[in-house]
């Protein structure tokens, strides 16, 4: 049996993409931006994180140490141009070649970490040839990502799907014992993926704070601990696996992304709508998608994506319940890349008091397909419910995927130490 070789990142993957997905708006460049907690963007240049509280920025000619609670994000989040890559059971994807399973460990070989190794106890799958079709990606993610069937299940190239236990992986055959028999398939065959049996799979704490780090080869990785910049890097996941390089150096390069997660920023895709409505004049009614385009792909806008929000179609109007701390609203606006050519929208937001009546907090002007989009920060001032409505205006809601980009909720934080300025 030909051992396959390890996979070259080529550009032959996101020619496909684009193939895949028809012309889409041009891609703009973006110079990395902190976005601060009060909303206030500006170009930032990561130095150091030295623990996930202790992030140095440099803002122009001053030198600032930031906490969690001091920003919203800062980068672009990583495109999806892994070659294969690892699932992990807090929701973290690690760019990386598999090479096997030894002793209830996965080593794997990442570009950027070298050789490493993760307890087998928090992966969740294995994707080593991933569909160059974006939508059929992010299917077979979400495939991986659920909690049925409760076995091992190894994903064939033609589609298939083997349940059994995994039992063998290295660089040449995958080994499946099924009920009846013992399977191998060679690598060189192609299999697509490994979804590992979800009740053997440990499912961290959620931490009470974390810091999810993007990096240019994909990876996107939540992180309880991390330290880089000077000397050897480390990241501690919230899952509880630990990578360590000795390249620290090369990571301010390749590390595109940073986004709090505490409880002082509420998603609304974390939220659960107490109403939806989707009234189409045209189409087939449409439910929202959580951090998802409408259409079930990536959210994206001119090229950048996002790793959190809501899609709708337009004429569809969302409604969340709000708590007394709850203090202002914020979310970037647009059209999907994916949307039809003549896609075109009126976002607004609107608050209530009661339930019956409702004050317009914002409308935008029409936005259209390859629009920039457009920054939404209103005060909440003790609404009780806030409803998020996206109206058609000359398409008729005919392929308008509309994206409420990082859509939050932002709460009163306890007293804190202001950003440290340094000399």
């Amino acid at each position: 049996m030909n051992q396959p070789t390890k996979p070259q990142k080529t550009d032959l993957f996101v020619s496909c993409v684009i193939l895949a997905l028809g012309a889409c708006p041009e891609t703009v460049a973006y110079e990395p931006a902190l976005v601060a907690n009060s909303g206030v963007s500006s170009k930032g240049e990561l130095l150091t994180i030295d623990g996930i509280d202790q992030i140095s920025m440099k803002r122009g000619d001053v030198l600032q140490t930031l906490s969690l609670r001091d920003f919203i994000s800062w980068g672009t989040f990583p495109a999806p141009n892994s070659d294969s890559f690892v699932l992990l059971s807090d929701g973290s994807l690690l760019s990386a070649y598999v090479v096997g399973i030894t002793n209830d460990r996965l080593r794997v070989d990442s570009d950027l970490w070298g050789q490493q190794s993760l307890p087998l106890c928090a992966v969740r799958g294995i994707v080593f040839f991933p569909p160059s079709n974006e939508r059929a990606r992010r299917t077979l993610v979400r495939k991986l990502q659920a909690d049925e069937p409760a076995s091992d299940v190894l994903v064939l190239a033609n589609g298939d799907e083997i349940q059994g236990v995994v039992s063998g992986l290295d660089e040449e055959a995958v080994q499946v014992d099924t009920e009846s028999r013992r399977l191998t398939f060679g690598r060189d065959n192609r299999p697509t993926a490994i979804k590992f049996c979800p009740a053997l799979t440990k499912m961290p704490t959620k931490p009470e704070a974390s810091l999810w780090i993007g990096f240019r080869d994909g990876s996107r990785l939540q992180s309880a601990s991390a330290k880089f910049g000077k000397g050897p890097g480390q990241i501690e996941l919230a899952c509880g696996a630990k990578l360590e390089t000795q390249f620290g150096a090369i990571w301010l390069e390749d590390c595109v992304f940073l986004q709090p997660q505490h409880d002082g920023i509420v998603y609304v895709s974390d939220k659960e709508p107490v109403a939806f409505r989707h009234q189409p004049a045209l189409v087939i009614p449409c439910p929202n998608q959580d951090d998802h385009n409408v259409a079930g792909g990536s959210l994206r806008c001119r090229g950048r994506y996002y790793r959190k929000g809501v899609g709708v179609r337009s004429d569809s109007q969302l409604v969340y319940s709000l708590n007394e701390q709850d203090e202002r609203f914020r979310a970037v606006v647009a059209i999907d890349d994916t949307a039809h050519d003549s896609a075109d929208a009126v976002f607004s937001v609107l608050f209530t008091n009661d339930g019956a009546s409702w004050r317009v907090a914002k409308r935008t002007t029409v936005l259209r397909r390859g629009d920039e989009p457009v920054v939404i920060d209103v005060t909440i001032n003790g609404a009780k419910q806030i409803a998020l409505a996206v109206d058609a205006v000359e398409s008729a809601g005919v392929g308008d995927y509309a994206n409420w980009l990082g859509a939050c909720v932002l709460q009163s934080r306890p007293p804190t130490r202001s950003p440290r300025a340094r000399e």
